[in-house]
């Protein structure tokens, strides 16, 4: 079942050493291929070193980027499906939420990401959180599910 994930780290350890050196390890496009080893060890279900990833990405990412810039929010959805593979429902619920009105706040009300709806709706249905109300679920997604 790895062989094709273990190519995949392979070529990204490959790519990434090359992107560190010519670029840096600080630059957008270095930070883009870091988040891509974390999303392969995630459908490797390898979930702990895939969450480790993407936070430490996720981080210099906001240093780097801000919070509304694209590339900086889909590794934030990335890090919110980590959580909810983990098991994690409210705390994928809370990173999504964010994300959402990020997305919304950046792009406009209907062309935010399709990806964090159905991820906050999985995360939803899944596990409602506690201290949220069905209004405050209900405002970010309705009328975009």
């Amino acid at each position: 079942m790895h062989g094709k994930y273990e190519k995949g780290i392979t070529l990204g350890a490959v790519i990434l050493s090359r992107s560190t050196r010519a670029l840096g390890n600080r630059h957008p496009l270095t930070l883009v291929f870091q988040a891509n080893v974390g999303a392969i060890k995630r459908d490797m279900q390898e979930f702990a070193e895939a969450e480790e990833t993407v936070t430490s990405v996720l981080d210099a990412m906001q240093e780097v980027l801000g919070d509304h810039h694209p590339s900086k929010l889909k590794v934030a959805e990335l890090l919110g499906s980590i959580i909810l593979a983990r098991g994690r429902a409210e705390e994928a619920v809370k990173i999504l939420l964010t994300t959402s009105n990020l997305m919304k706040d950046s792009v406009g009300e209907d062309d935010f990401a399709i990806g964090t709806r159905e991820l906050l709706s999985l995360s939803l249905s899944w596990n409602l959180p506690t201290g949220f109300t069905s209004v405050v679920i209900a405002e970010p997604v309705v009328g975009v599910l």
